[in-house]
């Protein structure tokens, strides 16, 4: 992956801002005639790639199924013998959970901390029982992915 420096960073920004709101089978030619420099267009080409419009043709998710189930199934354990006060989780696999940010239709999002194999504060978002279609993961891992492609705090 090319290191972009902050001025590509934000044109590429820029330039998948306005390219989301073409027509995807006109965004090639749109992205012909920008006149972007090889490595902004590569970026932006990057996150299109991820976008939620691409997750169409994800088949699979990324995590495997075995994971997603046991992660269920600990969890509707966790709820049905848990007080309301205990059902925030205290970690979520290597994540620490320090709080909850929000939550929304899709699911509850905590501020976490990461030990390995780097120390770093990331969001985790879980998703709530029955949301786990194939159509809803998919979106989700898109997300996950066009997210974690970001340069942002």
């Amino acid at each position: 992956m090319i290191e972009l420096t902050p001025e590509q960073q934000y044109r590429a920004e820029a330039l998948f801002e306005q390219v989301l709101d073409i027509d995807p089978e006109s965004r090639r030619s749109y992205l012909d005639s920008s006149g972007s420099e090889p490595a902004v267009r590569a970026e932006v080409e990057s996150l299109l790639s991820f976008h939620p419009d691409a997750c169409r043709r994800l088949d699979t998710p990324v995590v495997p199924p075995e994971a997603l189930l046991q992660a269920v199934d600990e969890l509707v354990f966790h709820e049905a013998t848990a007080r309301p006060e205990e059902l925030d989780p205290k970690s979520i696999g290597p994540y620490h959970i320090v709080g909850r940010i929000g939550e929304g239709g899709m699911g509850t999002v905590y501020l976490a901390e990461q030990e390995k194999p780097l120390r770093r504060r990331v969001a985790v978002k879980l998703i709530k029982l029955g949301m786990d279609t194939r159509t809803v993961l998919a979106r989700f891992d898109a997300e996950r992915q066009a997210l974690a492609l970001m340069n942002h705090p």
